[in-house]
């Protein structure tokens, strides 16, 4: 009996889980890269070579789309999104830079043991950012 309050209890939670899935574009062509965060959930994908994505919703979730390249958008889910696959426009933003000025190169010299120390630390965080990036980003494939 206390399995199947459990399994009650879990699949009514997992009864309103939907995936989501569709394409992101600006004026010019679909985006690759676009970062697609259910907040409600904290669930993160992001968009394919084609621009296309899946990520897991429910109805009324908060979803932030964003870019470098492009002005972000939230958008809470009603039920017209459940319909059909989503096609999001996202418009282009100008990253202007204040002024730089570069008085003296300065150049470090080369150590190979520094170096192959510092490739040894950062490996394994490396592969560990990879894992985490593929198991959040199952389109990406």
């Amino acid at each position: 009996m206390k399995y199947l309050t459990i399994l009650l209890f879990t699949a009514s939670f997992t009864s309103n889980a939907q995936t989501i899935s569709g394409f992101i574009y600006d004026h010019e062509s679909t985006i690759k890269g676009v970062k697609l965060i259910n907040i409600t959930q904290n669930i993160l994908t992001y968009s394919n070579e084609s621009g296309q994505f899946k990520i897991g919703v429910k109805h009324k979730d908060t979803l932030t789309i964003s870019s470098y390249f492009h002005s972000q958008q939230t958008i809470i889910l009603s039920q017209d999104y459940f319909e059909e696959e989503i096609v999001i426009e996202l418009q282009k933003t100008t990253n202007a830079l204040d002024e730089v000025k570069v008085t003296k190169i300065l150049e470090k010299k080369f150590d190979s043991i520094v170096l192959t120390t510092e490739i040894k630390n950062q490996l394994p965080n490396d592969i560990k950012a990879d894992l985490i990036y593929t198991e959040f980003n199952p389109v990406a494939i």
